[in-house]
């Protein structure tokens, strides 16, 4: 196979600088990601620059837009939730739990970016994310129900506002009882909405579902696996946010 980046013309010397995608063509990654950057500028779906090839996607792609404030309803091909949540509950659990998902019960960030692309990440955490008392009591107290307890560390600090915003009320981790490497995080706060939009570093991950609806923040970026950071962003926490997002196939780049 010819090992020349048909993107700027010369050969690719170093093989760590080699992206190779699933047509198996490859170019130089400087190159490709500029490409992708460019194609993302004007909202196309990144394609192989020789064949062009497209990336499958799990996301049904249309024209439609329903909007709530800064996020964009998508509809997916195959919602594989009710497979990924058996190893938190039970069947009967299971459909009592999504019953409780509304405007104001909400489902984020990693776990539900497996099931909008419908990948097998090892998601053994759920964040969800409340934003009214009578809601939150009752999440609780189904939580206990189902064999969870609250997970108790001196060192974590459960109950903590978010900078100045003052978003985040509480933060409990419940531990399932008979596998404690189950966890679910109950973020108790004043917009649900808002605190994902703000909170997240990465847009990939500001997505949510309600029970009946996916949304997402930055449609174009899932498709293309696609996101940047400011480096002056980054903390050792982010850093190994982004090494795991890149380990998935997310083409993470940083910007001055």
């Amino acid at each position: 196979m010819d090992l020349t980046c048909s993107i700027c013309l010369t050969d690719i010397l170093d093989f760590k600088d080699k992206k190779t995608l699933t047509c198996e063509h490859m170019f130089h990654k400087l190159c490709y990601q500029n490409y992708n950057n460019n194609q993302i500028s004007q909202l196309k779906n990144t394609k192989c620059p020789n064949c062009k090839y497209q990336k499958t996607t799990n996301i049904i792609i249309n024209n439609k837009y329903y909007n709530i404030t800064y996020f964009e309803k998508i509809e997916i091909k195959n919602n594989s939730i009710i497979d990924k949540l058996k190893k938190f509950f039970t069947i009967s659990d299971m459909l009592k739990f999504l019953s409780y998902l509304n405007k104001n019960v909400i489902i984020s960030g990693s776990f539900i970016l497996s099931v909008i692309l419908d990948e097998n990440y090892s998601n053994n955490d759920i964040d969800i994310y409340i934003d009214n008392q009578t809601e939150y009591i009752k999440m609780l107290k189904f939580l206990v129900r189902t064999n969870y307890k609250l997970k108790e560390d001196k060192n974590l600090n459960f109950h903590f506002k978010y900078n100045n915003k003052n978003l985040i009320i509480f933060v409990d981790t419940w531990e399932k009882i008979n596998n404690e490497n189950i966890k679910i995080d109950i973020i108790y706060c004043k917009n649900n909405k808002d605190l994902i939009k703000d909170y997240f570093d990465l847009d990939i991950v500001k997505n949510f579902y309600n029970g009946s609806d996916f949304y997402v923040y930055n449609k174009d970026k899932l498709i293309n696996k696609f996101d940047y950071i400011c480096y002056n962003q980054i903390t050792e926490k982010i850093k190994n946010r982004i090494i795991k997002y890149q380990n998935r196939g997310f083409n993470i780049t940083i910007t001055n």
